[in-house]
């Protein structure tokens, strides 16, 4: 998938093997991310700003669903078990990945004032969000509908930009 420039809406898709375009996906402005389910059943395209800032296509990029999810997309990621989407705007979002339902949980996890990036471990089971206005990494048990806080650290001093977690568990 690349992302079109300012003035298109226009997503090119391409074969990896041969390199060729199988496809254009109507996107809409701002369009930055494109994420995929293991299975190719569904893609999830996410866009800044307002309007509909996700549109969850089938496996031939036709529109499924489109979602205004009103606040400033600034980082997602699907589960590697391909079940979850989880979506990082002034707050930490979870998203049924096959149906696109929103998971509401009875409050909104604590990721500090304004978090930056999010990844989830191997397992499917949590969200670490880096929040550095908080100088912390927070925890997230994605596992359940609650969305409760499973642990956090405070970071020193300094500037932190994306968080990642690897095979082995590691933050």
């Amino acid at each position: 998938f690349v992302m079109p420039g300012l003035g298109s809406q226009t997503i090119s898709v391409f074969g990896a093997d041969p390199l060729g375009t199988p496809a254009s996906v109507n996107g809409v402005p701002g369009s930055f991310l494109a994420l995929a389910r293991p299975d190719g059943a569904r893609y999830y395209v996410f866009a800044r700003g307002g309007g509909d800032s996700l549109l969850i296509l089938d496996a031939s990029f036709n529109v499924v669903t489109r979602k205004s999810i009103g606040d400033d997309v600034k980082a997602a990621m699907l589960t590697p078990d391909g079940r979850r989407l989880v979506v990082l705007t002034g707050t930490l979002r979870v998203f049924d990945a096959e149906t696109g339902n929103e998971i509401v949980p009875p409050s909104s996890p604590d990721v500090g004032a304004v978090p930056m990036d999010v990844a989830v471990n191997q397992d499917s089971k949590r969200a670490f969000v880096l929040s550095p206005s908080a100088q912390r990494v927070i925890a997230i048990d994605i596992s359940t509908p609650n969305l409760a806080a499973a642990g956090n650290v405070f970071l020193g001093g300094g500037e932190y930009a994306g968080i990642a977690v690897g095979p082995n568990g590691y933050v």
